[in-house]
């Protein structure tokens, strides 16, 4: 199994645990006395304001777990046979997996003034445009006042792990926040509990958000440092994808924004100095 399917693996199973904690009030299960209705009435929690396709990759991401485990003799059947996908979200538009400028700033500068682990996490998303994941893995060894860097461990792709830059006000305040909570890895939360914050925070100042999720603060970082003129190979590396072709295949449209404003730009520039000559002609 490579180390990209073993982490997918990992993401669904933490998500099955998060369901069993808030439906069934229990930590974990035998596999064996996971029945088709309980995985169905999991496959209905995860789809709220998820779209198919979200729930159809975490759904195929299980049922190559438990054929697995209907091979080795484990159980008998598989509980996904005859499961039906129930998501409650349309597919997203390309735009809809950002949040408005000024929003982000909000959510941002809101979560940094709360103590809760929850909101540490989203502030800490908001800066780094890390995966959620990863920055569950944060310790305050991954931390350098010398140049200012956050390692991330990285949990998806061999590119993942990386050395980021981060401002030395954000440092301290990292370590700082770190050394408050207790545990050598004290950033051990649901990705459910911290988004059940999040949307507190999307209620609490009616941001134009009806359903938000974590990895919308990943695509809004990433594309605050796309409007903000940063290159994009630099972009793609911060972000810890494989390869450059995975950042120009989510970014895109923004990237073609962009390009419409340097064209505008471009023009602008061509008509003043067209002007300018047309005003002094060169005399030969």
């Amino acid at each position: 199994m490579t180390k990209s399917s073993k982490q997918l693996y990992n993401n669904a199973l933490n998500k099955f645990v998060d369901f069993l904690k808030e439906k069934h009030q229990k930590d974990d299960i035998k596999i064996k006395d996971i029945t088709r209705s309980m995985f169905q009435e999991f496959l209905n929690w995860y789809g709220e304001n998820r779209t198919h396709e979200s729930v159809r990759k975490i759904q195929n991401q299980m049922k190559r777990a438990f054929n697995d485990a209907v091979y080795d003799g484990i159980i008998e059947r598989s509980p996904v046979y005859n499961t039906k996908i129930n998501s409650t979200k349309d597919s997203q538009s390309k735009d809809d997996k950002f949040i408005k400028y000024d929003d982000f700033n909000q959510i941002r500068d809101y979560a940094v003034t709360r103590f809760e682990i929850s909101y540490f996490i989203i502030y800490l998303l908001c800066i780094t445009g890390a995966r959620f994941s990863e920055i569950q893995r944060l310790q305050a060894v991954d931390l350098s006042r010398e140049d200012n860097t956050l390692y991330l461990r990285g949990t998806k792709t061999d590119t993942s792990p990386r050395t980021i830059i981060l401002s030395t006000e954000d440092i301290d305040f990292i370590l700082k926040r770190l050394s408050e909570y207790p545990g050598e890895t004290p950033l051990g939360i649901s990705n459910n509990a911290v988004t059940k914050s999040l949307r507190g925070i999307v209620e609490r100042f009616k941001l134009d958000k009806e359903h938000i999720t974590l990895h919308m603060l990943r695509h809004t970082h990433c594309s605050v440092l796309i409007h903000d003129g940063v290159d994009i190979h630099y972009v793609s590396k911060r972000l810890g994808h494989s390869s450059i072709s995975t950042t120009l295949r989510i970014y895109s449209h923004l990237l073609d924004k962009k390009k419409d404003e340097e064209d505008r730009k471009i023009e602008e520039l061509l008509a003043q100095k067209w002007h300018k000559n047309k005003k002094n002609p060169s005399k030969h």
